[in-house]
């Protein structure tokens, strides 16, 4: 969620200033400049490398989490390449599992350091975040026949 700070509102709109480190819109425009003046000049020997580049470009620049480009045969029947792109942290996050109602340990953990400035209780709730990942990996590997379901043992 954005501090207030960060906010202006008008009626029934609600804009957020870009944060330190994310592009603008004027970016954007400019991204979108390149990527035409890269297309213009493509060649059969770079064009791979070329959209590769362009497409990795695009999920940081929009804010979204991944862009592709499917290039299709001249018949129509099948894809040629496929490039894609994803944003650097374009996965599911702790933030988007609780949709914003739940408090997860890593969300604490995060929130102490960059918040409050508190290592000390974030270092701890990463201990015990370990231990009780530990316990329940220990827990499963006892009931359950792990190398047996992961296909590691002959039975």
């Amino acid at each position: 969620m954005a501090n207030p700070s960060d906010t202006t509102t008008t009626p029934g709109i609600r804009h957020r200033r870009p944060r330190a480190g994310e592009r603008t819109r004027g970016a954007l425009d400019a991204l979108q400049t390149q990527i035409a003046v890269n297309l213009q000049n493509l060649d059969a020997a770079g064009r791979d490398d070329m959209l590769q580049a362009n497409i990795a470009e695009l999920p940081d620049a929009t804010g979204c989490d991944a862009a592709f480009l499917a290039l299709i045969s001249e018949d129509g029947r099948n894809f040629e390449p496929v490039f894609a792109g994803k944003a650097g942290f374009a996965q599911c996050t702790p933030e988007v599992l609780g949709g914003g109602r739940v408090i997860m340990v890593s969300m604490q953990i995060a929130d102490n350091i960059e918040i409050f400035f508190n290592w000390g209780a974030a270092s701890a709730l990463g201990v015990v975040l370990l231990v009780l990942t530990m316990g329940i990996l220990y827990a499963s590997s006892r009931l359950l026949n792990l190398k047996r379901v992961l296909g590691g043992g002959r039975h």
